[in-house]
């Protein structure tokens, strides 16, 4: 239901906890961020039908609907039963793979194992990587948990999503911001540099590629770009957060 019938993708192989699936890049985060969530049950559902993501407060139920499917996410049915999930203590890490068409398979799927192994041992289970290998040669690598609680609940994959939208948008950021934050590293790590100046400084460049409509989102962005450091996220992670973010956004590969 939720790689084939939600979304553009092809569910390989299911089986305990171990999901294999082949999905369009456009549709990938929404992917992700929904297994996630099935996988424990962390929804809630909205009065006037429908459910939403909720990992801090979801009920551990999957709520299914007259044929006894789980909702969707973009449906506004009510819930007509319930299933069991692994419950909402249960923690669960993904590994993405994003390759050429005619890339080998062994290497591709190597390459999202070791991307889910990453996940868990280098950034601490219940969270996800997503290794980008790219055509024209070089490869970008971005991981964090699925959210964090300190200083307030924030979640991960809205951030990615929302940056996607802003670079394929023509009245939004330019994807140049990508590779001029990239590019500003060096100063942006420089020892003893407050988190107040560095956020003061992403917020100018991102300002500077954002159309003059969508400035206050592009704040907005450059803030959760620095909720993402304070909670332990490194300057040049966010930086391949953003060059995989351009990438997903280009038009030709979605």
């Amino acid at each position: 239901e939720i790689v084939e019938g939600d979304h553009l993708g092809k569910l390989i192989y299911a089986g305990g906890d171990d999901v294999l699936a082949f999905v369009s890049l456009k549709d990938l985060p929404k992917v992700m961020r929904a297994l996630r969530a099935y996988f424990s049950g962390s929804f809630l559902v909205n009065e006037d039908g429908g459910v939403k993501v909720d990992f801090q407060n979801g009920s551990g139920f999957i709520p299914l609907d007259d044929e006894e499917y789980p909702l969707s996410l973009t449906t506004s049915k009510k819930p007509r039963g319930f299933l069991y999930s692994m419950g909402t203590k249960a923690t669960a890490s993904m590994g993405v793979a994003i390759v050429h068409h005619s890339y080998d398979l062994s290497k591709a799927l190597q390459e999202s194992r070791d991307a889910e192994k990453r996940a868990k041992d280098k950034i601490g289970r219940n969270a996800f990587s997503i290794s980008l290998n790219k055509r024209s040669g070089g490869a970008e690598v971005f991981g964090a948990k699925w959210y964090y609680e300190k200083d307030g609940y924030f979640e991960v994959i809205p951030v990615l999503e929302e940056l996607i939208e802003a670079f394929s948008n023509d009245e939004g950021i330019s994807p140049k911001f990508a590779y001029d934050f990239r590019a500003e590293l060096i100063g942006l790590k420089s020892p003893n540099l407050p988190d107040r100046a560095i956020e003061s400084e992403v917020i100018r460049i991102v300002k500077r590629h954002a159309q003059k409509g969508f400035k206050e989102r592009a704040e907005k962005i450059a803030q959760d770009l620095m909720r993402l450091k304070m909670n332990g996220v490194s300057l040049d992670d966010i930086g391949s957060m953003l060059i995989i973010a351009a990438f997903l956004a280009r038009r030709e590969n979605q």
